[in-house]
């Protein structure tokens, strides 16, 4: 079972028929608790809508929810002809955060677009987390 995009508790049901004619099926309840090591505040960047050549930035909090120190190995925006964003890579204690500026520079064309930033990190379970963005450009 995965639980790639689930952060609390999740429950899942397992059948079972079986040959028993007390017992033909039974129900199997699972139970797990997910918690996140790397936690992303907003998970989805909105810029709403931007006039073309107006720059504008939105900041994500980056938080380790582990008891080990992480590293984000490499932060990377695409399309990078539309974003950027800072810091380059860094290493988070337990605990701590970081706030992570998101910036938006709309092209000529007017439109709807929708990217992403990448954080690599080094963690063998979650070798990247990935930050949602998404914004409506208006010609001025």
């Amino acid at each position: 079972m995965s639980t790639y995009s689930y952060t609390s508790n999740l429950f899942k049901e397992i059948k079972v028929e079986t040959n028993d004619p007390k017992a033909d099926l039974i129900v199997l309840t699972m139970k797990a608790g997910v918690f996140e090591t790397l936690k992303v505040s907003p998970r989805l960047v909105n810029f709403g809508t931007v006039l073309q050549g107006k720059t504008e930035t939105r900041e994500v909090t980056v938080q380790n929810v582990s008891k080990k120190p992480l590293k984000i190995t490499k932060v990377e925006a695409t399309p990078s002809e539309l974003l950027t964003v800072a810091p380059d890579p860094f290493t988070l204690k337990p605990g701590q955060s970081v706030k992570l500026g998101i910036q938006l520079t709309p092209g000529a064309s007017d439109g709807y677009i929708g990217g992403n930033v990448s954080l690599e990190t080094d963690l063998s379970y979650l070798p990247r987390k990935t930050i949602h963005v998404r914004a409506a450009i208006k010609a001025q």
